[in-house]
């Protein structure tokens, strides 16, 4: 069943319009995420019309794109594990960059995730960050049992790495000069985290279940990045571009004076019931984690229901 209207009615309870009928709730929840609908920069239309282009949420494999270079246009997690697959398949692949943070997939014998849970990362709120905006993502991979994503080892292997695009004009894919930059904050998280993880290995109930730390000594990649200000599409060969560059909220069927100036919904730990990354900590996003979150959201809604006439908690 899908809802197609989400309104408020003057009797204090909420009307749904669905594909089935309509319907009326005391309580409602949007469980429907914060990847909704692909973004794609304006520069996409600009591109010629023979470059196939593709949202990372619709690529699936290095055969269905057509020959030449590929660009990849985004370094979060989709856009990083894209450009690391198109490579090792042997396609020529430039990678346009864009704020993220690099951590180890394994460090001392433990998972990366099993480390932020120590740290306590997945309990960071919010509220924490200047006007409630996280930071940017961390890149992880699963694949082959997971590996540490690093931009540098994709230049390192032969890959071009370039800034974040501005727009295309006459032929040309228009570049920032900002990729040194971006992947030397990304260097820092890495740091950070090793700095983090060494602290607290000195605390017995964490070195108890760690290895010795061989791991530090392995032989950082430190392979530069080129400044490029443009990218000549026909001249390069570019045959096609996926992009990488996230989603944007989709609540135009939500009647209801809940969204800030970005069109984002206006809640605190979930009231105004929305499920989103970071909806209240790091953990908000992540299944091991939500139960809290839900909790939460369920003990708010409870004490919003009048006492029944039988004195007995509403059911």
């Amino acid at each position: 069943m899908e809802v197609t209207k989400l309104r408020h009615r003057d009797t204090g309870d909420y009307a749904l319009e669905t594909n089935a009928g309509s319907m009326t709730a005391r309580n409602v929840v949007v469980a429907t995420g914060p990847f909704q609908r692909s973004m794609v920069p304006a520069a996409a239309k600009d591109l010629p019309r023979s470059v196939y282009q593709v949202h990372a949420s619709r690529y699936r494999n290095p055969d269905e794109l057509p020959p030449g270079v590929v660009l990849v246009v985004g370094s979060g997690a989709s856009g990083s594990q894209i450009a690391d697959e198109l490579q090792q398949s042997g396609r020529d692949v430039y990678l346009s960059v864009s704020p993220h943070r690099r951590v180890p997939r394994r460090y001392r014998g433990q998972d990366v995730l099993w480390w932020f849970d120590k740290m306590g990362r997945f309990e960071i709120t919010i509220d924490s960050f200047p006007e409630r905006r996280y930071p940017p993502s961390t890149v992880v991979t699963g694949v082959n049992g997971g590996y540490d994503m690093n931009v540098r080892r994709f230049a390192h292997d032969g890959g071009v790495v370039l800034g974040r695009v501005l727009g295309c004009a006459d032929g040309k894919l228009l570049v920032a000069g900002d990729a040194s930059q971006i992947l030397a904050e990304a260097d820092r998280s890495y740091d950070d985290f090793v700095s983090a993880a060494e602290a607290l290995a000195e605390k017995p109930e964490v070195s108890d279940h760690i290895s010795d730390g061989n791991e530090r000594s392995a032989t950082p990649i430190l392979a530069e990045v080129g400044g490029a200000r443009s990218v000549d599409i026909s001249g390069e060969n570019v045959g096609s571009v996926i992009w990488g560059t996230g989603y944007r909220f989709d609540y135009n069927w939500i009647d209801l004076p809940i969204f800030d100036s970005r069109n984002a919904p206006i809640q605190q730990r979930g009231v105004t019931a929305f499920g989103l990354h970071w909806m209240h900590t790091f953990g908000s996003g992540l299944l091991s984690y939500v139960g809290r979150d839900a909790a939460h959201i369920a003990r708010h809604m409870e004490a919003l229901q009048p006492p029944s006439p039988s004195g007995q908690p509403p059911r």
